[in-house]
């Protein structure tokens, strides 16, 4: 799964091409900062995780109470961002996000296809002409623009969330293994562990093209030689409440999940929002 430790380096980055990296951050000024959402109660797996069962057999499992739920909410630490959203993993595919670097605080959507920043209180009015939101829809920006390439790459970490594709990896190019019991806040559940490499896990994502493929392999080999280790926990359900991804050397990324449920993800009202193809204009 695509964490999202890269966001800030490459969302802001690009959506910001040309300096416009400082007025985009959501701050405590930004509008409409719940997104709504709806969510259906799934029925993952009631099997109960035992040292004696295949650990390939019991993430498969879990795999397979993610893709029926298709979506959860979700926190996520020790990424550049702490912060906590909603995923849906299910087509059409959607992302919220709201998080902090610790000094400022970020928020992002990705809808339909449409990447949504908000914008900060600051630049608001003198750079998005008062809108909270700066939209991106790869659709509306040539490849010739200024800074369309950058700005690419924002859908594409949003494209990458997925965690069925971690534990299908897992399965299916690792060996996992069983750590053993370890609670989660508090929660009972059983920890196994499993390694692969970038090119293993992008290969498993949906959604995305060959070059944006090996572009996300590039950002994970960054941090060392391509290698993947992931930590999972699973309750006695058999769901996966926590998983703890480590690409080469780089920090460990740790994501929670609670709540299973389809949900529903709005995007913010079109009169609330600037496009970046208008900015990349000039």
């Amino acid at each position: 799964m695509r964490l999202l430790r890269s966001v800030p380096a490459l969302a802001l980055t690009a959506a910001l091409v040309g300096g416009l990296t400082a007025c985009t951050g959501g701050g405590s000024g930004s509008h409409d900062a719940a997104p709504a959402a709806s969510s259906a109660a799934a029925k993952p797996s009631s099997a109960s995780p035992s040292p004696t069962q295949d650990p390939a057999t019991l993430l498969r499992t879990a795999a397979a109470s993610l893709q029926q739920a298709g979506g959860a909410k979700f926190t996520m630490s020790g990424g550049v961002e702490d912060g906590s959203g909603v995923m849906v993993w299910k087509s059409p595919v959607g992302f919220s996000f709201v998080g902090s670097d610790g000094a400022e605080e970020s928020q992002y959507r990705f809808v339909d296809g449409t990447v949504y920043l908000a914008t900060s209180a600051k630049d608001r009015d003198s750079t998005f002409k008062g809108k909270h939101w700066l939209k991106y829809d790869a659709k509306s920006v040539t490849d010739k623009a200024a800074g369309a390439d950058s700005a690419a790459l924002v859908g594409v970490l949003f494209l990458s969330r997925n965690p069925v594709a971690d534990l299908t990896t897992a399965v299916e190019k690792g060996t996992p293994t069983l750590v053993g019991p370890e609670a989660v806040k508090s929660v009972p559940a059983t920890r196994f562990k499993a390694t692969f490499t970038a090119d293993d896990l992008v290969g498993a994502l949906a959604g995305l093209t060959d070059d944006q493929k090996a572009r996300t392999v590039a950002d994970y080999k960054k941090n060392g030689t391509g290698s993947i280790t992931v930590d999972f926990w699973l309750n006695a359900k058999g769901e996966l409440i926590q998983l703890r991804e480590t690409a080469g050397s780089g920090k460990p990324t740790v994501i929670g999940l609670t709540e299973y449920g389809t949900t529903t993800l709005e995007a913010p009202a079109a009169s609330d929002c600037f496009n970046l193809a208008d900015l990349l204009k000039g």
